[in-house]
């Protein structure tokens, strides 16, 4: 079979609102495209069933969020998978030539579960499955789901995870060919990037912060942060959120934004100053953009391994914090992207050629 006419199925989160989880969605389809197949991705339909009490609370907060101008973003998120997701309908779900897992944390046990297990391809059986990026999202495996991974990826003919501690995983599992890989974000030149980039949506120069799950506390120590900025650097940036939910006082000194789509995201991270986040694919896009940033985590937050990787795989100083630390005692070390930029572009030719690799040899 000629290989620029194989189809290349991926599994992963493009239903979402989390720009992280469209962007590499994106990202992901472009490269296995651009090095010559047809890519998109399997339909898939969520089965969880959420109490009726959790039901409530979701619905009270999409009212909440629609007041925010939740639905001007829930429409740019839908013109986005519209015009840049191909979505394989059910009908051709198992007459594509290699399936791909990836990348996100497809491989969370939640996620799985909620799934009957769509994001491991069990469903597959008799065409070759490799993983790009797929993440765990945990540090360890449940023991009693051990051996169903076992099974499920003995499978694979290729495996491939976005952080130290899913490669840890698949080793204890007895899998010894396994590799690290970047989120497919990275995978995509800056270049690449910059075609989405349009003019600022912000009319003065400004500091952006975008924080997961954040609260009024963790905004007062942001704009903290932002203050301390401003006096060490002589600057008055305009400080900018985007949310949805919180920091619900008002205060005329920031702004919040709760309708950015996915390609205002992107925007408001290239033409930002300087950036605080809490979010992977926050950072992500820092990087790529080669922006000066700050990560404020929770210490108390297993999810931050994934973030944390990446700055060690990318030996950058002085970025990560913790939101107990005291903000005076931060050090805001400028990050050198001479050397940075040089080491984001290995770890990318290596995983790329990994990506092409694995599907040229099916």
């Amino acid at each position: 079979m000629n290989s620029r006419m194989k189809k290349i199925a991926i599994v992963s989160f493009f239903k979402s609102e989390n720009y992280g989880a469209l962007l590499q969605a994106f990202a992901l389809q472009k490269c296995i495209e651009d090095m010559g197949y047809e890519a998109g991705y399997l339909e898939y339909h969520p089965h969880t069933k959420l109490p009726f009490s959790k039901y409530i609370l979701n619905r009270l907060n999409r009212i909440l969020r629609s007041l925010l101008g939740y639905r001007q973003r829930r429409r740019k998120t839908k013109s986005f998978v519209d015009n840049y997701i191909r979505i394989i309908p059910n009908s051709a779900r198992v007459n594509q030539d290699v399936y791909v897992a990836g990348s996100d944390q497809v491989w969370h046990p939640q996620y799985l579960e909620a799934s009957n297990n769509f994001f491991i391809l069990d469903f597959i059986v008799d065409k070759p499955k490799i993983s790009y990026a797929s993440s765990f999202g945990i540090s360890e495996l449940p023991k009693n789901l051990i051996d169903f991974y076992k099974i499920s990826l003995s499978a694979y003919a290729h495996l491939s995870v976005r952080e130290e501690t899913g490669l840890n995983i698949i080793k204890g599992l007895g899998f010894n060919d396994v590799v690290t890989v970047c989120d497919p974000t990275m995978l995509l030149s800056q270049k690449i990037w910059m075609k989405f980039i349009g003019n600022s949506l912000v009319n003065s120069d400004y500091i952006l912060s975008y924080v997961m799950n954040g609260d009024n506390v963790t905004a007062a120590y942001i704009r903290k942060l932002a203050q301390i900025l401003n006096a060490k650097s002589g600057n008055r940036y305009k400080l900018v959120f985007i949310g949805d939910k919180e920091y619900k006082s008002i205060d005329p000194s920031y702004s919040l934004i709760c309708n950015a789509g996915p390609i205002d995201f992107i925007n408001y991270i290239y033409h930002a100053k300087y950036i605080i986040t809490s979010s992977f694919h926050g950072t992500c896009f820092s990087l790529i953009f080669n922006k000066q940033f700050l990560n404020i985590l929770d210490a108390n937050n297993g999810v931050n391994n994934r973030i944390t990787n990446l700055i060690d795989c990318l030996e950058i100083p002085d970025v990560v914090n913790y939101t107990i630390q005291d903000p005076n005692k931060i050090d805001f070390h400028p990050i050198d992207y001479s050397i940075v930029a040089m080491k984001i572009e290995q770890y990318r030719n290596k995983s790329w050629s990994y990506l092409k690799n694995s599907l040229n040899d099916l």
